[in-house]
Parts: structure tokens; sequence; C-alpha cells
């Protein structure tokens, strides 16, 4: 195994000294005889380049406000507050740059972004109820480990009708 990769390396241009041999390479590792160091200046230029294609792809959406019901259900969140799904009508696997996708987040209890890149919303939409519900049933099947809710219950979508959900009855496996 040692030979096979040894030339591998030699293949792809490696220069190594030809008195390195297996035991020697052996001993380096298992007495610690290294240190490892990254450059955080790769990793932040990747993050930052990372941010730059997110944002690019978030500016080509259109964005819409959604208005919770004066003193009706409301929006909750959790640790991963948005999800993303296809428009209604529409199949396929939806990622930041697909056609006919929706991406929503809550921003409060009543107050949410949708931003659509496909078929636009008008700026700003009072929904209704079944709405809200399927927004939290997004929320909740994107949720690792928390919800984070303003009542001690919320309205979603189970076996194709809106409920309401306690939190003393969720639970979420994945």
């Amino acid at each position: 195994m040692w030979e096979h990769h040894v030339r591998a390396a030699q293949q792809a241009g490696e220069v190594l000294k030809s008195d390195i041999t297996y035991e020697h390479a052996r001993r380096f590792v298992t007495e610690r005889r290294y240190r490892v160091e990254f450059d955080n200046v790769g990793t932040l230029a990747e993050e930052f380049r990372a941010q730059d294609e997110l944002l690019s792809a978030l500016a080509k959406r259109t964005w819409s406000v959604l208005l919770a019901p004066q003193g009706g259900p409301r929006f909750i969140t959790s640790d991963y507050p948005y999800f993303l799904n296809m428009e209604y009508g529409h199949r396929g696997r939806p990622g930041f740059l697909t056609q006919n996708t929706e991406l929503f987040f809550p921003l409060s209890k009543t107050v949410a972004f949708i931003g659509v890149l496909g078929n636009p919303l008008e700026s700003v939409l009072k929904i209704p109820v079944n709405t809200i519900a399927f927004m939290n049933r997004g929320i909740v099947r994107r949720a690792d480990r928390q919800l984070f809710l303003s009542e001690p219950s919320f309205v979603t979508y189970n076996q194709g009708k809106v409920v309401e959900m306690r939190v003393s009855q969720f639970s979420h496996a994945k």
C-alpha cells in the first residue's frame, strides 16, 4: 500500500526523498513528529466566496412579506429557520437557484418573508390559516432539535388537514 501511494504521489509530480521508507514514515506519524496548521485566510476566503454566491442567489428572488391574521395563528420557527420547496404544481428538487421554488422564513410570530424564483407574488400578503399551517409544517420538518413558539400550540398540517398541535403532544423523530 505504501509503494502504491508513493508511486501515485510521484505521478502527481511530488518530489520525494528516496531515503524515506515506510518504517520512517510510520515512526514520524506514531511518534507525532509533526504539527498540523490551518490557514484561516483560506477558510475565510472560501466562506466569503460562498456568502457572495448565496447573496447573489437570494437577490434573484422576488420577495414578499406575509402577514398572519390579527389575533389568529402564529408562525413558528426552529433551529433551522427556513425551508425551500417547489411552487404549488411544480415538481423537482428545490435549490437556491432552481426555478419555481419558494424560500420561506419567519421574521416574527406574525410576519414572514417568502422569496420566489418563478411566479412572483404580491409584495405584501395577508395570509389565511391554511397557509400558516403549511409554512409551520415546513419549519417543523426542517427542525433539528428545537422549535420556538410564542404560544403553547401552533397550527400545522396533519394528514391533509389543518390541526392545532400542543407542544406537549409534539415529538419530532427524524
